[in-house]
């Protein structure tokens, strides 16, 4: 066989699997756009179903809270109310002391800050907040 018939052979070759390739890729790129079409409306029912999860939650904490009791036991639950956490916020750290200040926030740090503004102590720059009750629902096995 000649290198021109081996060349030509290879070609009518190539020209073959090249239609086998793009026939095979438009049939994936269709299938892909099936599959986007199936999932879009299923990730528009996800995100309505969380923004309506989020919702319930914030009425349900606040019901809680409001009920006064630490502890509700529901059909399918249990709802602990827990209070707020205390934290740090800096309100200026140009007035905090040297002593409370590092570059990077270090845990024991805003801990010591903590502990000292828990005390009633003053710290300039500081100030103790308490972030917003929140509960806790374990759900029963059923």
């Amino acid at each position: 066989m000649t290198t021109a018939t081996k060349n030509g052979s290879a070609t009518r070759q190539a020209r073959e699997l090249s239609n086998q390739f793009l026939s095979a890729k438009h049939k994936a790129e269709r299938i892909k756009e099936k599959i986007d079409a199936l999932i879009a409306p299923l990730k528009t029912q996800l995100g309505k179903a969380e923004t309506e999860l989020a919702e319930l939650k914030d009425r349900l904490t606040e019901a809680a809270v409001n009920s006064g009791r630490k502890r509700i036991d529901c059909d399918q639950c249990l709802i602990e109310v827990m209070p707020g956490r205390s934290a740090v916020k800096v309100t200026s750290v140009d007035k905090l002391p040297e002593e409370f200040v590092t570059r990077t926030a270090k845990k024991a740090e805003l801990l010591k800050a903590l502990k000292s503004l828990a005390k009633s102590e003053s710290i300039p720059g500081a100030k103790m907040i308490t972030g917003d009750p929140f509960i806790t629902v374990k759900e029963f096995d059923v």
